[in-house]
């Protein structure tokens, strides 16, 4: 659990760091949209204040055109007419003789013309141009302003928009989904789903349905376990209550007295056996700190050769060990190595189908890993149940005292190696388990020779044995 919450904050921080680059891109997206906006409403804005003051001053033109027509071109009349009005204007005759200007008298402020109009008088044609009212610094200010208010205005609506949608899909609503399921999985057990999403949300939710998927998995294998170590007990114990209800209750001879002693000897052995093979399957599950050494292969196979090999053949049982590379080496437990042989030699007797098999264990180089082949000539597994031969618990047998571990066990053992596990039936009959371990490339300095070190385990085995 404290690794998965090391991975949920180290997601946490790539989330942020996400979610800072979108909001660095939504900030520049929404920059550059106001900058254009305002570009394009800037200049809507001025051609329309230019476009507005060219009319008036078209319609001045035209005024002071229809007055002088009217008053016989009296300049005098048209001064007080323009000043009334509060018109600006030029009067030029047909050779550009300027014959009235009224024009404003300010400076730094500014002002347009419209067009000429024309004014017939006494058989002369006047030219009139319109001007318009100055407009000062405070009223293109007043209009910028106004401008740029409500362009920021609508900025600021935009990139919450824009932000708070961010922050919505990538965080709240993946968030509140999420919050969701951990309700739906702690109230109900509902398995939750895997995301598609690849952000580290979505890696959050995979590996939480992975956690999820496991634990289920986990509990299933602790009812199983429970309910196969209750049935393969209940049979030998009440073998042994029985024997030792008429051991307490009959009148037994000796003889038969001697009889149920060994009959309860044995079930209480059978016992001891199951529980022992569970503590195997417990152990090899759970103690992931186990001393790993390097080891030559050819030494491992020398070694299993030399445990198996002689009492095999007492037993009219045919074992070869084949080593093609001699060199190898491989980092493992040796005591977990004779386990995972000695379960694999124990399978194949058990399920021959025959007297005298014959078993074959070859070893060879294949690239980075070293493989382990080891084959009998039995009546091999039938197809439809041989992807499951390795899981926990599996037997085609319910007879049997242990219930399905042997296997299981092995592929425990491998796992633990950092290897993988796989069997197939040989197209002759038979099966064949191959089990691929890392090939270790670091050769360490001071490493004895392969004889040697065999030499020395044969020794120390012997000491063992007459202690």
């Amino acid at each position: 659990m404290n690794f998965f919450g090391k991975a949920a904050k180290a997601m946490a921080e790539r989330l942020t760091w996400k979610t800072l680059i979108w909001l660095v891109c939504a900030f520049t997206l929404t920059s550059c949209l106001l900058a254009l906006l305002l570009v394009r409403t800037m200049d809507k804005r001025v051609n329309d204040i230019y476009d507005d003051e060219i009319t008036s001053c078209n319609e001045s033109a035209q005024n002071i055109c229809n007055f002088l027509s009217a008053s016989g071109g009296d300049t005098q009349m048209l001064a007080d007419y323009v000043q009334a009005e509060h018109i600006c204007c030029t009067v030029t005759s047909e050779d550009g003789t300027v014959l009235f200007e009224n024009l404003p008298q300010e400076e730094g402020k500014l002002t347009v013309a419209g067009e000429q109009k024309s004014a017939v008088v006494a058989g002369k044609t006047l030219r009139v141009r319109g001007w318009s009212d100055l407009v000062g610094a405070s009223q293109l200010t007043g209009i910028l302003n106004r401008t740029l208010r409500h362009g920021f205005v609508l900025y600021f609506i935009l990139l919450f928009l824009l932000v708070a949608g961010i922050v919505y899909g990538l965080l709240l609503l993946p968030i509140s989904k999420l919050r969701g399921m951990l309700t739906d999985y702690s109230l109900s057990g509902t398995l939750p789903p895997h995301s598609w999403r690849r952000d580290a949300l979505g890696r959050l939710q995979n590996s939480f349905a992975d956690l999820a998927v496991l634990l289920a998995q986990k509990e299933e294998d602790a009812h199983r376990m429970i309910a196969s170590l209750s049935h393969d007990i209940r049979t030998p114990l009440t073998s042994v209550m029985g024997c030792t209800e008429r051991l307490l209750t009959a009148e037994l001879s000796p003889e038969k007295r001697q009889s149920y002693l060994k009959a309860v000897y044995d079930k209480a052995y059978a016992i001891k056996s199951i529980l022992d093979e569970f503590d195997e399957y417990i152990k090899t599950g759970s103690d992931s700190a186990v001393a790993m050494e390097p080891m030559y292969v050819c030494e491992l196979c020398s070694l299993l050769r030399e445990e198996y090999q002689q009492e095999l053949s007492e037993a009219g049982v045919d074992f070869s060990v084949r080593c093609r590379c001699q060199d190898e080496q491989i980092l493992c437990n040796y005591d977990r190595m004779r386990r995972l042989f000695g379960n694999l030699v124990s399978n194949s007797l058990e399920h021959a189908g025959k007297p005298h098999p014959t078993l074959t264990l070859a070893c060879e180089a294949a690239g980075d890993k070293i493989v382990f082949a080891f084959s009998d000539d039995g009546c091999g597994v039938p197809p439809e149940i041989l992807p499951r031969i390795f899981d926990s618990f599996f037997t085609t047998d319910r007879k049997k005292a242990v219930s399905g571990l042997g296997l299981s066990i092995c592929r425990s053992i491998v796992l633990g190696h950092g290897g993988a596990i796989s069997a197939a039936n040989r197209p002759e009959g038979g099966l064949t388990v191959r089990i691929v371990l890392p090939r270790l490339t670091d050769l360490r300095k001071g490493l004895t020779s392969p004889p040697e070190r065999a030499a020395a385990r044969s020794i120390q085995k012997g000491e063992q044995k007459n202690g």
